[in-house]
């Protein structure tokens, strides 16, 4: 048949047709179970398997209000990470009822946040940072940028001592700055914080890697640094000021709270380079990577 002789009418059930046709394919190829794998802001994650491979697959269905263009950004995100070392790798992407299905291969291992508990030593925490800064640096130099760290982001396995960081709802591509306050509270950087009052932009990058210390701090001590970083806060304030004289931020802080810093020399070097309050002054990356800490 001739598509220039073919009524509109027609076309448009053509194509229609055969997109159902494709939706339904995918759908059966992916079999849902009823055991939820997490849940977080956006969807629930259940366990899955791909009927082709016989694989064991993560569902990631939308039970949210977020638009299209979210959705997109995150598939966008995934797609742009396939290869990547310890970052979760997208299979598929379809639609279920009306709600976005994101596909991506299960995780293994158990949160870091279940990892750690209330606190670990500093050669535990090492052992599993250490992989968490690398792939969260592989992320950036692919000009992605994460926005949503946090210690259930990202999964240990202890048995092959690797990381492997999810959920990649709130991540970005090909964006340095940000207008918008994305995250969790506990690890947004002040400048975030700021921007949630005031909207003024933020740089990506610098706020991923105060998340990442934030991380770190709450690994080993079992609390977070600041519950909220606004630049008002007393433990903010606390840090700056011993940052502007160029003394120790963490020394300061446990000050605040009538408490002695027991951080080796080279652990409190390090968090401190990473919860800088100036963003302009957070080290690097590739700076954290080649931290003394790591060398002990």
């Amino acid at each position: 048949m001739d598509k220039e002789n073919t009524p509109v009418e027609l076309t448009n059930y053509l194509v229609q047709g055969f997109r159902r046709s494709t939706k339904s394919r995918v759908q059966s190829r992916f079999k849902k179970s009823t055991h939820q794998l997490g849940k977080g802001t956006f969807g629930t994650v259940y366990l899955g398997v791909d009927q082709q491979t016989k694989k064991r697959v993560a569902l990631k269905i939308d039970h949210s209000s977020r638009s299209q263009k979210s959705t997109q950004s995150e598939v966008r995100a995934l797609r742009r990470a396939c290869g990547l070392e310890d970052v979760i790798q997208f299979i598929d992407h379809y639609e279920e009822d009306g709600k976005s299905v994101i596909v991506t291969h299960v995780a293994p291992g158990c949160e870091v946040f279940d990892a750690v508990g209330s606190g670990v030593s500093e050669a535990e925490a090492r052992e599993i940072f250490e992989p968490m800064l690398h792939a969260v640096t592989t992320l950036h130099k692919a000009n992605i940028t994460w926005r949503d760290i946090k210690l259930e982001n990202c999964m240990w396995c202890s048995k092959t001592k690797k990381i492997t960081l999810i959920d990649l709802g709130l991540s970005a591509v090909d964006t340095e700055t940000f207008d918008i306050a994305v995250g969790s509270v506990s690890y947004m950087g002040p400048e975030v914080i700021d921007c949630l009052c005031t909207g003024r932009p933020y740089r990506g990058v610098a706020a991923d890697l105060w998340a990442l210390g934030v991380c770190l701090f709450a690994m080993i001590t079992g609390f977070f640094p600041a519950m909220r970083a606004d630049v008002s806060s007393a433990p903010v304030v606390a840090m700056a000021a011993a940052q502007e004289q160029a003394m120790s931020g963490m020394h300061a802080l446990f000050k605040l709270y009538g408490r002695s810093c027991k951080f080796s020399p080279e652990l409190a070097q390090l968090l401190d380079q990473m919860l800088q309050i100036n963003p302009d002054k957070r080290a690097s990356g590739d700076d954290l990577k080649a931290a003394p800490w790591f060398k002990l």
